[in-house]
């Protein structure tokens, strides 16, 4: 899964859109779901369903109707499920990537990963469509029924975008004591793990060099920590999020995490 996801990221734009919209027959659908998160993690536009253009322009005309941006973002893991939505509706798309602005993320919030285009006249019902299987949370739309260690799972770190200072700013946060020895715990364990975690999650660790940081402040029981020092954590927590024995104390600490780095 790792060599896959390493060759997709390997191709420039050109191709990736090529192999994903012109070569869909020759891939398998866990390659087009990799595809499509690429995609959005680029920010690259997505050519319209051919039998959706038809729906809004002939096929000799071009199309000149004004695209608007749904309401709320999206997160990277939920690219495939969107495409999936949206070729079944034969609702054209395009998407862009939220954090693709002028200006540096501002250091209180972060942007959502990406947001849909959709033609004007077409607005309502692909908004209709998506609430169905989505919850709007003002800045983010996040899949109903979605459970937290799901959500922890799908965590993308290389969408945290933050100045260095504000990643070293000190936010006032207190664990329990049970909460702290658990993420000590799972700490502990990833340095034991290292090798293994990155192979499951084909990709070297984000965080891992702030994990001592990470642990001296849990162990003198800070009532402040960095948003590095959160992102060591969520790390962490993500690495064992589809262990049996995930620390149930645990998962309001990750939901807290994932709302402060998704502007929830």
């Amino acid at each position: 899964m790792s060599q896959l996801r390493d060759r997709i990221k390997s191709l420039d734009d050109a191709d990736l859109i090529s192999d994903r919209f012109e070569k869909t027959g020759s891939f398998s659908e866990e390659a087009l779901a990799f595809m499509d998160e690429e995609i959005a993690r680029r920010g690259l536009a997505v050519p319209l369903a051919p039998s959706a253009v038809s729906e809004i322009a002939s096929e000799e005309e071009p199309i000149t109707e004004e695209i608007v941006k749904l309401p709320a973002g999206f997160t990277i893991a939920d690219a495939p499920i969107l495409r999936s939505i949206f070729m079944e509706s034969e609702i054209p798309f395009t998407i862009s990537d939220a954090t693709n602005t002028d200006t540096l993320p501002l250091e209180s919030e972060t942007e959502a990963h990406f947001v849909m285009w959709v033609p004007q006249s077409r607005l309502d019902e692909a908004t209709q469509i998506v609430h169905e299987h989505f919850d709007n949370l003002g800045h983010v739309y996040v899949r109903k029924g979605g459970t937290i260690r799901e959500m922890l799972a799908s965590f993308d770190f290389a969408d945290v975008h933050f100045t260095p200072s504000a990643m070293e700013e000190i936010i006032d946060a207190e664990f329990t004591k049970d909460e702290s020895a658990a993420l000590v715990k799972l700490l502990v364990r990833l340095r034991d793990d290292v090798d293994a975690v990155e192979e499951k999650l084909g990709r070297f660790l984000f965080h891992y060099d702030n994990l001592d940081h990470c642990e001296n402040r849990l162990v003198a029981n800070n009532a402040g920590y960095s948003r590095a020092d959160f992102l060591a954590m969520l790390e962490v927590m993500q690495a064992y999020a589809d262990d049996p024995e995930f620390p149930e104390q645990l998962d309001s600490v990750a939901k807290s995490l994932i709302e402060l780095f998704s502007g929830v």
